[in-house]
């Protein structure tokens, strides 16, 4: 199997398992947190310094880990059928991502981060 289809497939697993499985005891939140899900609905809530042993991730961001699936399964199928990479809509996905995270939940950030370590490393290497 081609590594660029094995990476892919690691990489749905691993956001799989951060965004819906993973619980920790530790939250990483920035002071802006409080003041933007005051405003959201519960969708948007998650746990921020409770001290709990529980996922960190709201509603949505479980949403988004499935639709990450989605994606590599994307490139996967994108990857063979025109044996080239998805650089431009992974670059976009990249960006949202980031952006999300960063202004949502800093622990979604932090998970993401081998995630797109990873994918730098694909994109220009």
């Amino acid at each position: 199997m081609d590594f660029y289809i094995i990476i892919n497939i690691i990489e749905a697993i691993y956001i799989y398992y951060m965004f819906n499985i993973f619980k920790t005891k530790y939250s990483i939140h920035h002071p802006m947190e409080y003041l933007i899900l005051k405003h959201l609905p519960d969708y948007y809530y998650h746990p921020i310094s409770t001290g709990e042993y529980e996922n960190k991730i709201c509603p949505f961001g479980h949403l988004c880990g499935k639709l990450f699936i989605l994606f590599f399964l994307f490139r996967i199928i994108y990857y063979k059928i025109y044996q080239k990479k998805d650089t431009f809509v992974t670059k976009i996905v990249i960006i949202i991502a980031i952006m999300g995270s960063l202004g949502m939940n800093i622990n979604a950030f932090i998970y993401l981060l081998p995630i797109l370590l990873i994918e730098y490393y694909l994109q220009y290497s």
